[in-house]
């Protein structure tokens, strides 16, 4: 990797930064409709202020690397990524959309603002070259702080070692399969209500969720998707006494 200045990109349509090292560059306050990173590795940029309709974190076969940057304060636009890795960075007031982020690592990272249609995965799900299979490092990270809406952990997150929010609108399900069986046993027992049957097929999303690996889950009552709108609440509100730890309370 070499070192070199973004000026020589300023005037593009997108701002390219291909294979190379970009130590304590500022991108703040650029006027690029986009951002793609195609291999290259950041230490200590900076990436605030900005107004995009996209950024490709990891573009091309090869790993982009963040270590120790920012993103604060900036609309990210349309994120997507291929195999990446975020160490010790800070997103705070920062908004992404339809980040699935299956080959990724994020280390010590920060979290606020509104965080919705990002997924993180413990593992990727999919063996194809351009998303290998790989064991990806979830830990250390912060969304205390963060308004956390539509978003999920999945395949594998360990939940214990993030920083989660709490108040009455969060709730971790941990030792899900059998919290999840269980609940499910006793909605079936309502005797086909409307209400029972709208729970079960909500505790069976979640379900789903667990077969694909993730141990304990982390629900939001902000932002649910569509699909789920309409009985969500029940749902919430069913699973609050099958809890060992109630996140709601503060």
């Amino acid at each position: 990797m070499n070192s070199e200045n973004p000026e020589n990109y300023k005037f593009q349509t997108n701002l390219i930064l291909r294979k190379n090292l970009y130590k304590d560059i500022d991108f703040s306050e650029t006027s690029e409709k986009g951002i793609v990173s195609i291999e290259s590795r950041f230490e200590r940029c900076k990436f605030t202020n900005l107004r995009l309709k996209s950024f490709s974190f990891a573009s091309g076969m090869g790993l982009s690397e963040y270590n120790d940057c920012i993103f604060d304060n900036s609309d990210l636009g349309r994120t997507t990524g291929g195999l990446m890795r975020f160490s010790r960075c800070s997103f705070q007031n920062t908004k992404m959309t339809d980040l699935q982020a299956r080959t990724a690592d994020f280390l010590d990272c920060v979290f606020t603002g509104k965080l919705d249609q990002v997924t993180f995965f413990g593992k990727s799900d999919i063996d194809d070259p351009l998303s290998p299979l790989r064991q990806n490092e979830v830990a250390g990270n912060d969304f205390s702080n963060a308004d956390i809406g539509d978003i999920n952990f999945l395949a594998g997150v360990k939940l214990e070692a993030q920083k989660l929010p709490r108040g009455g609108d969060y709730m971790v399900i941990n030792n899900a399969e059998s919290v999840l069986n269980k609940a499910r046993f006793d909605a079936l027992r309502m005797n086909n209500t409307d209400r029972g049957l709208e729970i079960i097929k909500t505790i069976d999303v979640f379900s789903e969720v667990v077969a694909g690996g993730q141990a304990d889950i982390f629900v939001s009552k902000r932002r649910v998707p569509n699909y789920l709108k309409s009985t969500f609440d029940d749902f919430f509100d069913f699973m609050l006494p099958y809890l060992s730890h109630k996140f709601g309370s503060a």
